[in-house]
């Protein structure tokens, strides 16, 4: 409990330096990079281990690494909270596996703040049995996108292992269950559109969500009737959404799930504040990435703004 209530004693206090709405705008309508950077500098992007960085991707990468010495520093590892550390380790697992068959370079696309050091991921992923497996079915498939659902089916059975044994805070439960079920949403639509067999849903199916899996193969491949049965569920917010925009329907999703530990914030003697603040700033740290890639690219402050999530400041 002790540990419960300093850890989230420290992310009550760094939820004020989290951004703001009014400062992303101005991050969105900055003339170019040198300008974004002045607006990171000012909501304290790269603390102590970025002070005298320019670069905003630098700044960036500094931010997410003060992120992870956070984790460290109020004792959050080793807790239910393992779990979305995993989320990290299964995107770097993805990144590794992709970069081995494309013959290209992982190291861009890395994140910092898993369970496990990057070095020793390397070697896992080179050397063991379940690795070397999924390579070898992407290998005969010839789909990157093989990679991304046979990695969810190991994650995601991971962290259920880890949940189902755990007394776990309600909105712990909530938040991965939301994110199953919603990667099981899309995938039924998208097999759906593709005009792919009932095997082929099943097959990119990934377990521990609310939603059972023969609640979707029992009306595949009718997404007007997955829409209906959606309204009689927790996710009725997305239920229209899957007949009329693929784009809403994944921004409302992220704010759906990002929206998860809100209600929960003030609970002290749950770990709801310190996961929220880490979940809320994983978020923050996503939209940064994605308005940086586009001034970058020269991207319309307008589509910018269509492409956003919202912070959880807001």
């Amino acid at each position: 409990m002790e540990d419960f209530l300093f850890a989230n004693s420290v992310a009550k206090t760094k939820e004020n330096s989290l951004m703001t709405s009014e400062r992303l705008s101005r991050l969105i309508s900055c003339a170019d990079l040198d300008s974004a950077s002045k607006i990171l500098i000012e909501n304290g992007y790269g603390g102590i281990s970025g002070a005298g960085l320019t670069d905003a991707f630098s700044l960036l990468k500094a931010e997410e690494e003060q992120l992870s010495k956070f984790c460290d520093g109020v004792k959050l590892r080793g807790t239910v909270f393992d779990c979305f550390l995993l989320l990290t380790d299964w995107h770097n697992i993805k990144v590794l596996l992709k970069a081995e068959a494309l013959n290209t370079s992982a190291d861009e696309y890395l994140l910092t703040g898993g369970l496990t050091d990057i070095k020793e991921l390397k070697e896992t992923v080179k050397t063991s049995a379940v690795f070397r497996e999924v390579f070898d079915k992407y290998k005969k498939g010839n789909s990157p996108r093989l990679i991304d659902t046979l990695c969810d089916k190991l994650c995601f059975a991971e962290i259920e292992k880890r949940l189902s044994g755990a007394q776990t805070d309600k909105s712990v439960k909530k938040y991965f269950a939301a994110l199953s079920d919603t990667k099981n949403i899309a995938s039924f639509v998208r097999s759906a559109d593709i005009q792919a067999e009932k095997d082929f849903f099943g097959e990119h199916f990934v377990p521990g969500g609310l939603l059972a899996e023969d609640f979707f193969t029992a009306i595949y491949p009718d997404c007007v009737l997955l829409s209906q049965r959606l309204n009689m569920t927790e996710y009725t917010k997305l239920a229209n959404l899957i007949l009329s925009d693929q784009a809403a329907f994944s921004t409302e999703t992220d704010n759906y799930i990002n929206d998860i530990f809100k209600a929960s914030r003030s609970d002290m003697f749950s770990l709801a504040p310190a996961i929220g603040y880490y979940v809320g700033k994983k978020a923050e740290l996503s939209t940064v990435k994605t308005v940086l890639i586009c001034k970058k690219a020269g991207v319309a402050d307008y589509e910018i703004t269509k492409r956003l999530r919202k912070l959880y400041t807001e």
